[in-house]
């Protein structure tokens, strides 16, 4: 079964914060399609904070980059030395040491799949932050008169 490593506090609070200041920035700019428009400081407030947060997240990002390909290093040294342990016993087939070696390291290819989803979150995380910064680049330049 795949468990999925909890992040850390801080990690929670740099998350929590980042969606916290998307929402506040939504909540801001939802009446944009009935022609209200927000305070632009307020917005550029925000955009200022996601910017900030953009940054924060963009090193995490490169953690858990650095992170997964640890993990698949791992995973593929820890099947190649166990692959090895079998056939120096002898006795056995290519195939079924391959297949012992593959139960040897289940648990690598587990942890690989998480540190991958921890990437792939982040990577979406980014991706949602850029856009949050577009939307309330936007939002500004529709607050100015005409």
């Amino acid at each position: 079964m795949i468990q999925v490593t909890p992040p850390s506090t801080e990690e929670v609070s740099l998350l929590a914060r980042a969606h916290s200041v998307m929402h506040e920035l939504l909540a801001a700019t939802k009446q944009l399609k009935d022609g209200v428009v927000s305070d632009p400081m307020l917005i550029a407030g925000l955009q200022a904070e996601l910017v900030e947060i953009r940054w924060l997240v963009g090193e995490e990002f490169s953690a858990k980059f650095s992170a997964k390909e640890k993990a698949i290093i791992s995973r593929k040294t820890g099947f190649a030395n166990s692959y090895m342990k079998h056939r120096k016993r002898g006795g056995i087939t290519v195939k079924d040491a391959e297949v012992y070696s593959l139960e040897d390291v289940v648990s690598k290819y587990e942890e690989e799949v998480d540190t991958e989803t921890e990437f792939i979150h982040y990577r979406t995380l980014l991706a949602s932050i850029d856009s949050a910064i577009m939307h309330a680049y936007t939002a500004i330049n529709l607050s100015k008169p005409a």
